[in-house]
């Protein structure tokens, strides 16, 4: 080691004297990174990689088919129609949303969109669980992740249906998908289970999910996702103006900040 690193390692590093400048320098970092900056899809990047997404289709392709799952009021997906139709395209999404205050403003606002609308959760398996609606309605979940934010209520807890993607894309004969889009606070790895066969046979071009303190609960850790995903695609963090190249798991990704990730289909 050089004199210069033995004198950072030996009087700076790990000093208590110095420990607000790497706080700041940590925080600083993050923030540049993107991470915790996934909340919002307006301000987020997810607008740029919706119109990046739909230029890639070939010229002959006639629609865009997307999923919403977690589509709360339908902000997202009234969006990703006005860029499809914008292109060209057909638009066709698959919205999902098991609370039914959000279900029935949902159709409201969306009546004149080419979208399918489901009042159910997507799972790794059928059958019903416990909803947590709570009073910030980006942030019901079937994950009671209440405990991890200040001030959070829960409004109730509602019993709900749960299907698989798996057998949702098998009923409405559904065999291509072009961009998944999960956003369920906590329940994402569980919706990408019940999309397994999908995922095995490359049907979906583009799968993009949230991480954030909500995995804490879930007990799940992005290493799961990489499990699940790098066989078949590559995994991106969204960013402002694009996505990063193709990231190779490493525990330092295990942040636990609301950041949006894009899983692309290996060419």
């Amino acid at each position: 080691m050089s004199v210069t690193g033995n004198l950072l390692t030996n009087w700076l590093y790990g000093r208590r004297k110095w420990q607000w400048l790497f706080e700041k320098m940590h925080f600083i970092s993050l923030y540049g990174m993107h991470t915790g900056g996934g909340s919002l899809y307006e301000s987020s990047g997810e607008t740029v990689l919706m119109e990046w997404l739909i230029d890639q289709k070939p010229a002959d392709q006639k629609s865009f088919v997307w999923v919403d799952v977690g589509a709360n009021d339908g902000g997202y997906s009234i969006l990703m129609d006005k860029m499809v139709r914008q292109k060209g395209l057909e638009p066709k999404g698959f919205l999902f949303e098991p609370n039914s205050i959000h279900y029935d403003r949902l159709k409201k606002l969306s009546k004149d969109a080419g979208f399918s609308f489901f009042n159910c959760a997507l799972g790794n398996k059928l059958g019903s669980a416990d909803f947590f609606a709570m009073d910030t309605d980006t942030l019901s979940s079937l994950v009671d992740h209440s405990a991890l934010y200040k001030g959070l209520q829960k409004e109730s807890i509602q019993q709900v249906q749960v299907q698989t993607l798996d057998n949702m894309l098998a009923t409405e004969k559904i065999e291509h998908i072009d961009f998944l889009k999960i956003d369920v606070e906590g329940f994402e790895y569980e919706v990408l289970q019940g999309a397994l066969q999908q995922i095995i046979a490359r049907r979906i071009d583009a799968i993009q999910f949230e991480f954030g303190r909500a995995q804490i609960v879930s007990r799940r850790f992005l290493f799961d996702f990489f499990e699940l995903l790098t066989q078949g695609y590559t995994i991106h963090r969204v960013l402002k103006d694009g996505i990063t190249p193709a990231l190779h798991y490493n525990s330092r990704l295990e942040i636990f900040q609301t950041t949006n990730f894009v899983a692309l289909k290996r060419k």
